[in-house]
């Protein structure tokens, strides 16, 4: 749950070099490739969606790619459409409309889409839909359907080893407009070539915990690092789910904030308490007056749900 990519970043635990392995531990891991931040000038990545009841859903996709050695700056785009009876087979059939979840997979359309030009760069990614945006650059969005497709995104980056960072653009400047709507005179003139348009596995997005390995099968294989997911929740709790929630939930951070705990200090307590000490340890552990916490998150049982949780 470590983040470390924006611009010039790097990927957690990259100091250990390229190819490093984390320290064994006492259960059996698969190998994790560390890989560093991508070098070069930035793909600038524009996407859109186009959504209206009854219709299908238009997608559009322009990529600038700068020049690179001995490789000439060159433009890519792609297009296609997607029916509305194919967003409620895999989406949630009974919301009004699905110009979110529409926005999130046609930023996610245009990694698998260009997956082989843009593996290894530094990215500018534009998009105009705000929901869309939050979703992805914080790793967290309280629909699952698009929960399950923010999870995608952030495998998607590190198995292509794309530092990417995401900004908002308005709607009048986003070119990947212009496909979205069958649009494509201007893009003729930019001399863009048209790519293909690959869809990520729509189905996979049925379920949450299978969506982003389904994608990563159909990517190039690659090292993964670390990268930031925001907690997880589920429309309706299942027997043996987990409340991976913030706030009050067991993996809450049990210090607030208060005149003298700053973010900091209660940051690195609650890390503390992630390693296994007790909160009310902790809270006292420290120069000054004892940090406050919540009682309820403290103690064994607390302790015992956290482990849980964390498994």
């Amino acid at each position: 749950w470590s983040a470390g990519f924006g611009p010039g970043g790097s990927g957690v635990g990259s100091s250990r070099g390229r190819g490093a392995s984390p320290p064994p531990t006492r259960r059996a891991s698969p190998t994790i490739t560390i890989f560093g931040a991508p070098v070069g000038p930035a793909v600038r990545l524009y996407t859109d969606a186009m959504y209206e009841e009854g219709k299908p859903s238009g997608i559009g996709i322009v990529a600038f790619f700068p020049a690179r050695d001995s490789r000439p700056a060159y433009v890519r785009h792609a297009h296609g459409s997607i029916p509305e009876r194919t967003l409620r087979r895999i989406f949630d059939p009974h919301k009004r409309q699905y110009i979110g979840q529409t926005e999130i997979l046609a930023a996610l359309a245009a990694y698998s889409t260009l997956a082989a030009d843009i593996r290894g760069s530094q990215v500018i990614h534009f998009i105009d839909n705000t929901s869309a945006l939050a979703a992805l650059v914080n790793g967290y969005s309280g629909a699952p359907d698009s929960m399950s497709m923010v999870h995608a995104f952030a495998e998607m980056r590190l198995t292509l080893q794309v530092d990417a960072w995401l900004q908002w653009v308005p709607s009048k400047a986003n070119i990947a407009d212009l496909p979205s709507r069958g649009e494509f005179h201007l893009l003729h003139r930019l001399c863009s070539r048209e790519t293909p348009l690959v869809l990520p596995d729509m189905e996979a997005f049925a379920h949450p915990i299978g969506a982003a390995s389904a994608l990563a099968l159909r990517l190039p294989a690659a090292g993964l690092g670390s990268i930031a997911v925001a907690h997880v929740r589920y429309a309706q709790r299942r027997h043996g789910d987990i409340d991976a929630r913030r706030g009050r939930g067991p993996l809450g951070n049990p210090f607030p904030l208060a005149p003298g705990a700053s973010r900091p200090t209660v940051c690195d307590a609650f890390a503390r308490v992630l390693r296994g000490e007790d909160p009310a340890h902790v809270a006292r552990d420290r120069p000054g007056p004892p940090l406050p916490f919540y009682a309820e998150l403290a103690g064994p049982a607390a302790r015992t749900r956290r482990e849980r949780a964390l498994e």
